[in-house]
């Protein structure tokens, strides 16, 4: 099964024990492929390990499953389920944006205020070991918005300029700079889930990563390719927070309030090619044009459970209104 034998038909179906799957075109994309049940009262994680080999093929051909009209309906549900999916769920360490561990290893999504959008995004692109994949799964829809936007970063990155590709690896790929100020995303510490200093300084000293002390907080500063060939495919992934937490990407509302407090030296993220230069707000708007140019949306349903390889797959969440609740786990 390749990309264009989907594309010749909207919807095709194939037989699995006790449910079935459709291949639904959304925005002509080729992602997410849709698992539904014939029942909801099958348990997604007994489904999905009776028929694991054949959600891992559809996983690795292209890279976000979308499973609904399973049996979930609330944290435990979901906890459980996603223990059938990762065999080794991981931690939310070097976090950079708000989320709480609800339960073991499962997580609110990022506490972004809703009326904001969450660009699109690899889970943890600047860790030496981020989380091969990451799912998901709704409880509560909003009452309108809220939609988690994916989209195929191998794809993205056959269509980026070639000039914006070379200029990243001549100037040794993309630095992360954060500001840990009070107020403004966790502390240090949170961060790196730790109260002590030295055990903090001590896991970044292991990681390559730079801390320092600037006037009143911690600063970290680290340098990581934006370019990463998947295990799998040996295809090359735009694979980095480049263009998420560059100052260009800021709501400028919000970047306001942050220079009452700071410079932009010092705000609390930053992005730079990787020897420290500055990289233009023109080479970030047209990053951002082929992420929307490629991204796919669709309305979350209560009880969805989505699976994405993270190494190849970005989400995001589009603004919403009312009570939303997705939640989330990772690992590999």
């Amino acid at each position: 099964m390749n990309f264009s034998d989907w594309k010749k038909n909207k919807i095709q179906y194939s037989d699995f024990s006790d449910g079935f799957v459709y291949r639904e075109t959304i925005n002509n994309k080729c992602l997410p492929v849709v698992f539904k049940a014939k029942s909801t009262s099958l348990d997604l994680g007994e489904w999905y390990v009776a028929n694991k080999s054949a959600v891992d093929e559809q996983l690795e051909l292209y890279g976000a499953c979308l499973f609904r009209g399973f049996n979930l309906n609330n944290m435990a549900d979901f906890q459980k389920t996603a223990g059938r999916f990762l065999s080794k769920p991981a931690k939310y360490i070097q976090g950079a944006t708000p989320r709480s561990e609800l339960t073991a290893n499962i997580y609110t999504s990022t506490e972004f205020p809703q009326d904001q959008e969450i660009s699109l995004h690899n889970e943890l692109s600047y860790v030496s070991n981020p989380p091969e994949k990451i799912i998901f799964c709704c409880l509560t829809a909003a009452n309108s918005g809220g939609q988690t936007q994916i989209a195929d970063m191998s794809v993205i990155h056959s269509k980026l300029d070639k000039n914006i590709l070379d200029a990243f690896d001549r100037l040794g790929g993309w630095m992360l700079r954060r500001s840990y100020r009070e107020g403004f995303g966790p502390s240090i510490f949170k961060s790196f889930n730790s109260e002590n200093i030295e055990e903090v300084m001590d896991f970044a000293n292991r990681e390559n990563i730079r801390v320092s002390w600037v006037g009143d907080h911690y600063r970290t500063e680290q340098v990581n390719p934006v370019t990463k060939i998947h295990p799998k495919s040996n295809l090359p992934v735009w694979f980095n927070h480049a263009l998420f937490w560059h100052s260009a990407s800021l709501c400028p509302k919000v970047k306001e309030r942050m220079l009452e407090v700071c410079d932009e030296e010092t705000l609390p993220y930053n992005t730079f090619y990787g020897d420290g230069s500055q990289i233009s707000e023109a080479t970030i708007h047209q990053i951002r044009s082929i992420y929307k140019q490629e991204e796919v949306v669709f309305d979350w349903q209560e009880g969805d459970f989505m699976l994405l390889d993270n190494l190849r797959v970005a989400h995001g969440r589009k603004p919403f209104t009312g009570a939303r609740t997705v939640l989330v786990s990772m690992g590999a």
